[in-house]
C-alpha cells in the first residue's frame, strides 16, 4: 500500500477522485468508493469531504448534478 494516499474517501489526498468542482461557494467532487461499487457525491468541510448522495447509476450523477452530464460521461468512459 502507497503510504502518501489515505484509503479514506472522506480524505482531501483520496486517490480515487473521478471529478472536482471548486467554483461556487463549497467545492463539490465525485469520488468512486473503494470497493468500487459505487460514486459518492461530497462537498468540502475545511480540510475534509462530507458525504452527500451515493450514486451506483450515471443517470443518478447526472440527475444530481444538473449541468455537469458532459463532464460526468466524460469522465467515467476515461476510467472504464
Amino acid at each position: 500500500m502507497n503510504m502518501h494516499n489515505s484509503i479514506r474517501e472522506t480524505d482531501e489526498r483520496y486517490p480515487n477522485v473521478v471529478l472536482r468542482w471548486d467554483h461556487g461557494t463549497t467545492p463539490i467532487r465525485v469520488v468512486g468508493c473503494r470497493n468500487g461499487l459505487q460514486w459518492i457525491i461530497q462537498h468540502s468541510a475545511g480540510k475534509t469531504w462530507r458525504n452527500r448522495s451515493f450514486c451506483r447509476q450515471r443517470a443518478t450523477l447526472e440527475r444530481l448534478l444538473p449541468g455537469h452530464a458532459e463532464e460526468i460521461r466524460a469522465a467515467l468512459a476515461e476510467k472504464a
